[in-house]
C-alpha cells in the first residue's frame, strides 16, 4: 500500500506504494546483466515456450485490498482486458480489507492456502519472502530482458538479500510539496523553495503577510499509529542525507530534519494540529486557503480534480537540507507476487505479470490507479501527457526503498521514529534525545526478534 495507505502513499484509501535489473537488498548494489544471468539459477525455469498450453482452462486466484474507487476499477479493467485477449484464462479476484490484508497473507502462507497472485504492500516484502511461499522470478526476468527499464530502487524492494527476485511493483506514489498559488502570490513569493533554509524563510514571509492561515504556512502528517509520521518524515531525513536504517536514526541528517519540524511548529509556522493529522487530512486546508503548503502525494490529484481546484495548486520537489543534497523520498506502492503452485499455474501467473508490464497496458493501468509507473519509458510518457507530474517523476531517480537496510524491521522503525517525532514537536525531548530513545527501542525489538 502507499503511505496513503499507510506506509506511505498516510491513510486515506491507500498507502503509500514496475521494475528492472535487480539490486541486492542487503548491499543495494545493482546486478549487472552478467550477474543477473548467473542469478537466474536462483529461480525455477518455467515452460520454455513461455505460453500456457492451447486448450487449457485455467483459473488464477488473485488477492488485493483495493475495495475503493478508482483503484478497484483499475484492477477490474486490467483483469477483464487480459481475459478478453487470453481465452481459457480467468482471474478470480478476492478483495480483502486493508486493515487485515497483511495478517491474512501471513496466515495463508503458514497454512499454504495463498492465492496464485498476491498483491503485497512493498514494506512487507521481507516478511512475505521469509515465509518461503513465493515463486522466485530471476530466471523469467532474465529471459524477459526488460528489467533495466525500471527505477533502481524498486529492484531493491523486490529482491531478497540472497538475490532472489520475488515480484514486480504495480506502480508507485511518492511525496512532493503542494502549495496554494494564491497564497504564494499574496506573500510575494515568486519561486518555490529548494532548500530547508529557503522553505523556512518563505514560511516566515507567508505568515507575516497572509491573513487567515489557521494552520500556518506548512503542514504535514505527524500522527503516530497509522505510520503517517514515519512515512512523511522519511522524505525529510532522506533529503538531509540520512538513510532509512537503524544506525541512521541518529544521523546528523535525521536530527536536522526533526529539528526543522520541531522549529516550524515551535515558531508558529506550522500548527500543533500536525500531531493529530494524517497527510490527506491536510488537503482541504490547502484548498480552503487555511495553510500555504502541505506534503502530499499523487493519490490526491484525483481529489483536486474532482473539487475543481487543481489549477489553484502548484507542486515542487521536497526541499533538501543544502543545495548540494539530492531529494530523497520513500517509494510507496504494492508488488505483484506469484506464490508456489503447480507449474501450469505459475506459468499462467507469470504470463499475466509479463503482459501487465507492457508499456501500453502499464500506462493505462497506473493512470487509472493514480500511480506513477516505474518503467522509465512509461513514466516519461506519463509526464508528457500530464506535466503536473514532473516533480513527482523527477524524484523517482533518487527515490529509496524503505526496506533496503531495514528489511523486516521497517514497521518497528517507523513506529518508534514516529514517537520521536511527537516527543520533539511537543518539547518533551530534544530531537537528538528523542531519536536516541527511538534507536534503542528499535535495537531492543530487533534483538528480541533475533
Amino acid at each position: 500500500m502507499n503511505e496513503k495507505h499507510k506506509s506511505g502513499p498516510g491513510q486515506r484509501s491507500r498507502r503509500m506504494a514496475s521494475v528492472g535489473l535487480a539490486s541486492v537488498a542487503m548491499t543495494g548494489m545493482l546486478l549487472t546483466p552478467t550477474s543477473l544471468a548467473g542469478a537466474a539459477g536462483l529461480g525455477r525455469h518455467l515452460a520454455s515456450n513461455g505460453k500456457v498450453a492451447a486448450g487449457q482452462n485455467i483459473v488464477l486466484t488473485e488477492q488485493d485490498w483495493w475495495g475503493s474507487q478508482p483503484q478497484s476499477g483499475a484492477f477490474d479493467w486490467l483483469f477483464k482486458t487480459y481475459e478478453q485477449t487470453h481465452p481459457g484464462i480467468t482471474i478470480s479476484r478476492d478483495v480483502v480489507s486493508g486493515s487485515i490484508f497483511t495478517a491474512k497473507l501471513t496466515d495463508e502462507a503458514q497454512a499454504h492456502t495463498l492465492p496464485d497472485i498476491a498483491v503485497a504492500d512493498n514494506p512487507v516484502m521481507p516478511q512475505m519472502e521469509a515465509t518461503g511461499q513465493f515463486f522466485p522470478l530471476n530466471a523469467e526476468i532474465n529471459k524477459w530482458g526488460q528489467w533495466d527499464d525500471y527505477v533502481p530502487s524498486t529492484r531493491s524492494i523486490v529482491t531478497a538479500p540472497d538475490g532472489k527476485i520475488y515480484g514486480i511493483q504495480i506502480g508507485t506514489n511518492d511525496l512532493v510539496m503542494f502549495y496554494n498559488k494564491k497564497i504564494f502570490a499574496e506573500a510575494g513569493i515568486t519561486t518555490t523553495p529548494v532548500t530547508w533554509a529557503q522553505l523556512y524563510t518563505d514560511s516566515q514571509q507567508i505568515v507575516a503577510k497572509v491573513k487567515g492561515l489557521t494552520y500556518g504556512a506548512i503542514s504535514f502528517g505527524a500522527q503516530t499509529g497509522s505510520c503517517d509520521a514515519g512515512w512523511q518524515f522519511a522524505a525529510w531525513l532522506l533529503s538531509g542525507g540520512a538513510k532509512l536504517s537503524v544506525p541512521d536514526i541518529t544521523n546528523p541528517g535525521t536530527v536536522a530534519a526533526l529539528t526543522l519540524w520541531a522549529k516550524l511548529v515551535k515558531n508558529g509556522l506550522a500548527s500543533k494540529n500536525v500531531l493529530s493529522m494524517c497527510q490527506t487530512t491536510n488537503l482541504p486546508w490547502l484548498e480552503q486557503g487555511k495553510v500555504a503548503m502541505i506534503e502530499d502525494g499523487t493519490w490526491d490529484l484525483a481529489t483536486l480534480t474532482a473539487d475543481h481546484t487543481l489549477n489553484q495548486i502548484g507542486f515542487f520537489k521536497m526541499p533538501v537540507e543544502s543545495a548540494a543534497d539530492s531529494t530523497g523520498v520513500p517509494l510507496g506502492g504494492e508488488v505483484w507476487t506469484i506464490t508456489d503452485q503447480t507449474p501450469a499455474i505459475e506459468q499462467a501467473a507469470w504470463n499475466f505479470l509479463q503482459w501487465s508490464q507492457q508499456p501500453s497496458i502499464l500506462y493505462q493501468f497506473d493512470n487509472k490507479m493514480d500511480y506513477l509507473a516505474l518503467r522509465s519509458s512509461v513514466y516519461a510518457q506519463q509526464e508528457k501527457a500530464n506535466p503536473i507530474l514532473t516533480p513527482f517523476i523527477q524524484e523517482l531517480v533518487t527515490a529509496r526503498s524503505r526496506t533496503q537496510y531495514l528489511g523486516g524491521e521497517y514497521t518497528t522503525y517507523c513506529n518508534d521514529v514516529s514517537v520521536a517525532v511527537q516527543q520533539a514537536i511537543l518539547g518533551e525531548a530534544t530531537p537528538l534525545a528523542a531519536l536516541q530513545s527511538a534507536q534503542k527501542a528499535v535495537e531492543a525489538q530487533a534483538g528480541s526478534n533475533g
